[in-house]
């Protein structure tokens, strides 16, 4: 008699839905997770759904459910940088080209802002007779740090939420070109030449701020509009 047919291996069951890891490990997390979360997940799962974190799945079966813990909110550090990274590669990238010469001369200016400081204080000590000389060159450093730090880091949420609070006139027309034209006028007052250079530049830089916002209309709104987004952020 011929043989008898031989059945097809039969697939194995799909593992149960308490099996698959929690939602929270996965690598795309878009918080921390919770204690309850994390005690929940002790349950000896074997399958790994798509997207989970290796490594922190592998450290919640073997019991370390802290580390696990850790893993997953540097995970959702790590992706929110990454976020800020691609949208502020997305602003730039649709900047107008006046507006991207804007802010590499701002950048520009408040490094030279500095240079002129430490180009004067260079070798000096502070005495009773030049104290006015050391007041001066802090706030003009001051000042340039502030707008080192709109230009380059001003996207990032941390930064966004200080500058908005505090120094909303840089999102403004007149408020830029006041705090830019008082800046490098201060500049004047370190006396070298140098500093008189700086000035000069800054002065120029100053007006082609507020030519630039003036002709841009859209695109200081919308600095506007997220300078108050910003700000309500915070609160």
């Amino acid at each position: 008699m011929p043989p008898a047919p031989v059945s097809p291996p039969q697939a194995a069951p799909a593992a149960a839905s308490n099996d698959a890891p929690p939602a929270w490990l996965s690598d795309a997390a878009s918080s921390a997770p919770t204690a309850d979360q994390i005690n929940s997940a002790q349950s000896g799962a074997t399958t790994i759904a798509g997207g989970v974190d290796q490594r922190a799945w592998d450290q919640v079966k073997s019991g370390d459910t802290d580390g696990a813990a850790q893993t997953v909110a540097y995970n959702v550090a790590r992706n929110q940088a990454s976020a800020q990274a691609n949208q502020m590669k997305a602003e730039l990238g649709s900047l107008p080209g006046a507006w991207k010469v804007m802010k590499f001369m701002n950048v520009a200016n408040a490094i030279l802002c500095c240079g002129a400081v430490v180009e004067r204080l260079n070798g000096e000590s502070l005495t009773g007779n030049n104290a006015d000389t050391y007041v001066i060159a802090m706030y003009v450093f001051a000042f340039a740090t502030l707008l080192f730090c709109y230009e380059t880091v001003g996207l990032f949420d941390f930064v966004a939420y200080l500058l908005a609070d505090n120094f909303g006139f840089l999102y403004t027309v007149t408020g830029r070109l006041g705090f830019m034209l008082m800046t490098n006028v201060i500049i004047i007052s370190l006396g070298t030449i140098f500093a008189y250079c700086v000035a000069g530049i800054g002065i120029t830089n100053a007006f082609y701020n507020a030519g630039v916002m003036m002709y841009y209309p859209d695109w200081t709104r919308k600095m506007m509009e997220d300078q108050t987004a910003a700000a309500n952020g915070k609160r």
